[in-house]
Parts: C-alpha cells; sequence; structure tokens
C-alpha cells in the first residue's frame, strides 16, 4: 500500500502480511486469500498434476516456448514439520 506522493516519487512499499480470507483487490479482479494447511501426500499429489498439465501444455510446443525450470521439491525432515500452505486463486462470478 502506497500514497500517491510514494506512487509518483517511486518509493517502495513495505510489504504486506497475507491473512486468511484477505481480499486484494486490482482494477477489474478480486483476489480471497485462502490459507490451507496440506499434507506431504497432498503437495506431493498437487506437484504431479501440475508437472502433468505443463507436459500436456507445452508437449510438441519446441524449444521456444518450454516449460519453467523445475522447483526444489517440498520440505525434508525438521522442515517438514513446519506448517505448509499454499494459495489458490478461485474465478469470480461470470460476468453478464
Amino acid at each position: 500500500m502506497k500514497s500517491m506522493q510514494q506512487m509518483n516519487d517511486h518509493i517502495p512499499s513495505d510489504m504486506i502480511p497475507l491473512h486468511d480470507d484477505m481480499v486484494i483487490s486490482f482494477v477489474n479482479y478480486e483476489l480471497r486469500v485462502r490459507l490451507d494447511q496440506k499434507t506431504k501426500d497432498e503437495i506431493n499429489t498437487q506437484y504431479a498434476e501440475m508437472d502433468a498439465f505443463f507436459a500436456n501444455k507445452y508437449q510438441g510446443a519446441g524449444a521456444a516456448s518450454a516449460p519453467p525450470q523445475p522447483r526444489d521439491d517440498p520440505p525434508k525432515d525438521e522442515e517438514e514439520k513446519q506448517a505448509t500452505y499454499t494459495a489458490e486463486v478461485q474465478p469470480n462470478a461470470a460476468a453478464a
């Protein structure tokens, strides 16, 4: 969040913490934050589905539109015990 003066002077804003059920509004869009704690199995399933989606999306598209590089695996050992959150975007109601 910035004041008009900060925007005009191109001053970076502070980071704003996200909270469950927070609504972030853009010009024509609204994002509602939903924080869900997921198990390691749910995260691995989500990664597998995402990898399959991008493998199909970029299949035969050529090197110019290759998929992004794979990211690191989910946390392991001690870090695994910490809560893991993901963000999911759900579409608004259909436009009239």
